[in-house]
């Protein structure tokens, strides 16, 4: 968690992340209220296709109501997010493997939109991570806090 914490606070990059710890979501609440960030959080253990995690991912950032519930929809939203006004932004993905493994054809575009949105972000001053927790054999490829 101390990891995390450095990182919203400036000591990492922002970027994609997998996250060794458990994170407590109530004091990541608190934290990321601190450094007006805003927290989007998905549990993915029962997140097991595109159309559950689109719906949760805008249930999750409160996507507008015209959001199209697509892979552009999404990467257009993350890159917006007008409607969350914040200094930074995380969204924490707990447990990613259940979609990860049932659609990797999705699961790879899903990594592709998030770095996108990353990078978009990167071009401003306000900061966007996403981080995983929770399972780390299929994010082999994603560091880790």
């Amino acid at each position: 968690m101390d990891e995390l914490i450095s990182a919203l606070q400036g000591d990492r990059a922002p970027g994609l992340y997998q996250s060794a710890a458990d994170l407590d979501l109530e004091e990541l609440g608190i934290i990321c209220q601190e450094q007006d960030f805003q927290l989007g959080y998905l549990d993915g253990s029962s997140i097991t296709n595109k159309v559950e995690f689109l719906s949760a991912c805008a249930t999750a950032l409160q996507f507008p109501s015209h959001f199209g519930h697509n892979w552009d929809a999404l990467e257009e939203c993350l890159i917006d997010l007008e409607w969350l006004p914040a200094s930074g932004y995380l969204l924490l993905y707990n447990h990613p493997n259940p979609f990860a493994q049932a659609h990797p054809k999705d699961w790879k575009t899903l990594i592709e939109v998030f770095q996108s949105a990353i990078d978009e972000w990167n071009e401003t001053d306000i900061p966007m991570y996403i981080v995983f927790s929770g399972d780390r054999p299929l994010l082999s490829a994603v560091e880790t806090l």
